[in-house]
């Protein structure tokens, strides 16, 4: 959910399940308390939430929280430890936080929408230098302006054969 959503940890480990809804995830920042967002989740996040919400109604764990500690029923307050496991699990050097894939969400709010304003305001940063230091927006868009370059050229380059 985190790399659908870009929320913050503090956010994310005690999501209330009132905020997931036919497969609509609608958050808000705690930190920044503006605007919420309501977000489609992808099919395979809404299967994983379909798994973890029968899961718990098969225990009788009726919580309004989606992610809960096995061990004590809780919300979790930490995920470093299981991170860091499948982290080594798939051959990563480093291990993987909850950090970690807010800026990849931002990231790719920005190569999707290529809208710096809207990146800003959907993750939560508080300014438009936030939103190019956190996002690799410059390296995409020169990848993209040298894409469109090559196919004019290619265009341009066909139309004088034709001709």
């Amino acid at each position: 959910m985190g790399l659908v959503t870009g929320m913050r940890k503090s956010d994310l480990l005690v999501f209330p399940w009132k905020h997931y809804q036919e497969g609509r995830i609608r958050f808000r920042s705690s930190k920044t308390q503006k605007k919420d967002f309501v977000v489609n989740a992808p099919r395979q996040l809404k299967e994983e939430m379909k798994k973890l919400w029968d899961h718990q109604h098969a225990k009788g764990q009726l919580c309004e929280y989606a992610f809960l500690n096995p061990q004590t029923g809780n919300p979790y307050t930490d995920l470093k430890k299981p991170l860091a496991t499948a982290s080594k699990k798939v051959g990563l050097s480093n291990a993987a936080t909850l950090h970690m894939f807010r800026h990849l969400a931002g990231d790719q709010v920005a190569q999707v929408t290529g809208n710096e304003m809207f990146t800003q305001k959907y993750i939560g940063w508080s300014s438009p230098e936030m939103v190019r230091r956190y996002t690799h927006i410059e390296t995409w868009s020169m990848d993209v302006s040298r894409a469109l370059e090559e196919r004019l050229d290619a265009v341009g380059s066909t139309e004088k054969q034709e001709k």
